[in-house]
């Protein structure tokens, strides 16, 4: 008897063993689907931990990011103090204080991509995530069936914007090499190396590499957990159209009973997503709004004094790499939220819920509508604007409109 209890015991054991292994697994899968272009680096630097309660992980991982932080943070840190010291005296509105900006906003990104990456592992944001979206999956995925795999389109976007990010290291640090003597005798001192030697700025130019690839980095972590939602909310949308649309009453009120609980944790996850990497996307557009700006103002001031053609070329690969990046980051959101409307507009254009008049068709209806309608599950850009549909040509005529009246300003004194 005894022996039979304790083989119970060990099948018990054993299944709930198996059944953990499974369940890590597939948030492994999923983890490795959504951020397939750069799983590899996440996984090497260990950025990346999804298994809860688990004390060994945590203990391995803990060394490797601090070495991470140690060996990558704290010399762009350092960078970017020297970079804002040594230029802390340019006339504003001239063209050094423009570079400077510029220079400075770069260093930060990448500062600021790890320090809001520690913030979100903290609060075990990933893990979260990645549950939401299994419970989501595990809903009617006979008929919702989707890929979180990146599109096509997106991983081109991502491979040009990381090309474009990184080249602007690489030319600034070649006109700041080549010119390093002329930038010491002007007492442009952000341009020379934090180590007061020229053959010493070699470190300082990887660095600057360093920085953008750093910040690359965590872009690329972030635009892809927004373009899976993205995904997931166009897939939503597509399979609720053709769901509406069913023949029979029973049918129909299954599939409505479908939508509005894939709808809630759709919702949830939206909101989830939008609220905590909100700091993200406000700091990365407001940056990119100030190298625009800062772009602009170099170029109209370099008309003026007919520059070297790199540096010409340094700041239109800056106005274009810092549109690619709020462009892709606002485009994600507003599509996302635009979806929602049109899940809306499907319920309200299908005569077959509303004719004939069937009252547990229309209260189902009718609280998927309002949950859309009424729920709170986008945050603000820049604190101000609302993240919707309207968000692109928002920020698109500010940008615009600030770096006209800058270059104005500029180009006048």
């Amino acid at each position: 008897m005894s022996a039979q209890y304790n083989t119970n015991i060990e099948l018990q054991q054993t299944s709930i063993a198996y059944q953990h292994c499974g369940a890590e697994s597939e948030r492994e899968l999923v983890l490795k689907t959504i951020y397939q272009p750069i799983y590899w680096l996440v996984r090497l630097f260990g950025i990346l931990d999804i298994k809860k309660n688990d004390p060994k992980v945590g203990k391995k991982l803990k060394p490797i990011n601090c070495l991470f932080f140690v060996i990558f943070v704290i010399p762009i840190m350092a960078s970017g103090i020297y970079i804002g010291y040594t230029g802390k005296d340019y006339k504003e509105f001239t063209l050094l204080w423009a570079q400077q900006m510029a220079y400075s906003t770069y260093k930060l990104n990448g500062v600021i991509g790890v320090v809001m990456y520690f913030g979100l592992a903290q609060l075990e944001f990933f893990s979260t995530f990645i549950e939401m979206i299994i419970d989501y999956k595990k809903i009617d995925n006979k008929n919702f069936d989707f890929s979180l795999k990146c599109k096509k389109v997106d991983l081109f976007k991502l491979v040009v914007l990381a090309i474009a990010y990184i080249a602007i290291a690489g030319i600034n640090s070649t006109i700041n090499f080549v010119h390093y003597d002329e930038n010491l005798l002007k007492h442009e001192l952000f341009k020379t190396s934090i180590f007061g030697k020229k053959y010493c700025y070699v470190i300082d130019i990887v660095i600057m590499i360093m920085a953008h690839c750093i910040a690359m980095l965590f872009i690329s972590l972030f635009l892809l957990t927004y373009w899976a939602v993205q995904n997931i909310s166009t897939n939503f949308t597509e399979t609720t159209q053709k769901l509406v649309k069913a023949d029979s009453q029973m049918q129909l009120q299954e599939n409505l009973n479908t939508i509005a609980l894939k709808n809630t944790k759709l919702i949830a996850m939206f909101n989830y997503v939008t609220k905590n990497l909100e700091n993200f996307t406000n700091t990365f557009v407001m940056n990119s709004i100030i190298i625009i700006i800062m772009s602009c103002t170099m170029l109209s001031l370099y008309n003026k004094e007919e520059p070297n053609q790199l540096m010409k070329a340094e700041a239109f690969l800056q106005i274009i790499s810092s549109i690619m990046l709020g462009m892709f980051l606002l485009k994600s959101i507003a599509l996302t939220h635009a979806n929602f409307n049109l899940d809306v507009n499907s319920i309200l254009y299908s005569e077959q819920i509303w004719f004939p008049y069937s009252q547990q068709l229309h209260s189902t209806a009718n609280s998927i509508i309002l949950r859309i309608n009424a729920a709170s599950y986008t945050s603000k850009i820049v604190s101000i604007i609302p993240a919707n549909e309207s968000i692109v040509p928002a920020i698109v005529l500010l940008t615009l409109a600030l770096s006209m009246i800058i270059s104005q300003i500029s180009s006048l004194i």
